[in-house]
């Protein structure tokens, strides 16, 4: 695995658009914490809250298109 580190992070100023993302938390019976590789980037399982949806539903929607398994969340 090779860490990456980005000390030459973007100023407010120079951002052009802004995305709101949901990430889960996902814990096993045996306190196994699931994480996800997007090209050598290790992330929580999630994505990108579309237009319109809660956050909740963005997470279980996230999650099944991810996992292909269905959550349910409870607030």
């Amino acid at each position: 695995m090779k860490l990456i580190i980005n000390d030459d992070n973007l100023r407010l100023d120079e951002v052009q658009e802004f995305n709101s993302k949901a990430r889960a938390i996902l814990v096993d019976e045996d306190n196994r914490i699931l994480i996800a590789n997007y090209g050598n980037v290790v992330l929580l399982p999630g994505g990108k809250i579309d237009d319109g949806e809660t956050i909740y539903k963005a997470i279980t929607r996230e999650l099944s298109e991810e996992l292909g398994q269905d959550y349910n969340v409870t607030n």
